[in-house]
């Protein structure tokens, strides 16, 4: 590993708590590189702990000769065992470890036998008498067999205060309605024939065609040059005239929305 990662490394373990550290140095050490297991044991010995907990060392007591045969018959029955995260030796009737705090799996078990305990006492059996006739009757029972009295109080009728799913109906909205914009186009080009059917005529020619208007004269040649000045003005007649459609157009759109 490169410096720049022992560092890394080193800082992590520095930020595990005492627990972790001992899980590494105790249990894990082979899921581990060399490097973590070394950092691990000297930030343990920083804080003040041994890597290798051991047990404490027994108190000698004078005991009588009583006593000594009940310490005896004691010591035979209890077992000892060791720790599987620290390797602390402790009681097998230990709830929890003393040197890395870890819960045991004897007090697992016993957390699983209060619980169900209090099971059982919440659902035990008992017989009572019954308020109206003095007759036993179970305490888990909803009335009393002989008279029907209510024993347990009946469980209250839970009332929905949310009203009811109601699809709504689809409104009959039309669907091919032509827009607004549609309308505007469609006025313009209707003014803007109009427009071009009332375009001027010219003596002796008439009213100019409509490449020639369109391009305002631009493709006239010769002395047809003289015709350029009624080229323009057809070609602003019907621009008018397609301004003028397209204003009636969106008046007509803008009605036919509302409806």
């Amino acid at each position: 590993m490169s410096p720049k990662e022992l560092q890394e490394l080193k800082e992590w373990i520095s930020t595990q708590s005492d627990k972790y550290l001992l899980k590494i140095v105790n249990v894990d050490s082979k899921d581990y590189r060399k490097e973590a297991v070394e950092f691990a044991r000297g930030e343990l010995e920083k804080r003040g702990l041994s890597s290798n907990l051991k047990a404490a060392p027994a108190t000698t007591l004078t005991l009588s000769p009583d006593e000594s045969e009940k310490q005896v018959a004691l010591n035979s029955e209890t077992k000892t065992t060791v720790c599987k995260f620290c390797g602390f030796a402790l009681s097998s009737t230990a709830a929890e470890c003393p040197g890395c705090g870890y819960g045991t799996s004897y007090g697992l078990w016993l957390e699983e036998e209060k619980e169900l305990e209090k099971i059982a006492a919440k659902n035990a059996i008992t017989l009572i008498n019954c308020p109206a006739c003095n007759s036993e009757v179970s305490n888990q029972a909803a009335a009393c067999p002989k008279c029907g009295h209510p024993i347990k109080d009946p469980e209250p009728v839970k009332v929905s205060t949310s009203r009811p799913f109601v699809p709504l109906k689809k409104k009959n909205v039309p669907t091919s309605r032509m827009p607004v914009i549609g309308w505007i186009i469609i006025g313009f080009l209707v003014g803007a024939f109009i427009g071009f059917q009332l375009r001027p005529s010219v003596p002796l020619v008439g009213q100019l065609p409509f490449d020639v208007v369109i391009s305002q004269g631009s493709n006239l040649r010769g002395l047809d040059r003289m015709l350029v000045s009624s080229a323009q003005a057809s070609f602003n007649i019907m621009i008018v005239g397609g301004v003028l459609g397209a204003i009636v157009g969106a008046i007509i759109g803008g009605f036919r929305a509302k409806k």
